[in-house]
């Protein structure tokens, strides 16, 4: 079970507002998943905390949202 409350606790006052820069469904930047990821353990480490969202960037990249817990506990 992912720690969503934890995750967003220990993200930075600069992290959290990176993340809530955008709406809680917005695809995710390049510095807000170093952010997820750092917070959960390292490189990739935050997958479960981010998801897919089905598209990719013009490069063919995923592209990722915040699950939806995460989004709860990091908007709120």
């Amino acid at each position: 079970m992912k720690d969503f409350v934890g995750l967003a606790a220990k993200l930075t006052p600069e992290e959290r507002e990176e993340i809530r820069s955008a709406s809680p469904n917005a695809v995710l930047s390049e510095a807000a998943l170093r952010a997820l990821d750092r917070v959960a353990g390292g490189d990739a480490m935050g997958h479960g905390y981010y998801v897919s969202s089905g598209t990719a960037d013009a490069n063919g990249s995923p592209e990722f949202v915040l699950h939806p817990e995460a989004a709860r506990e990091i908007f709120r």
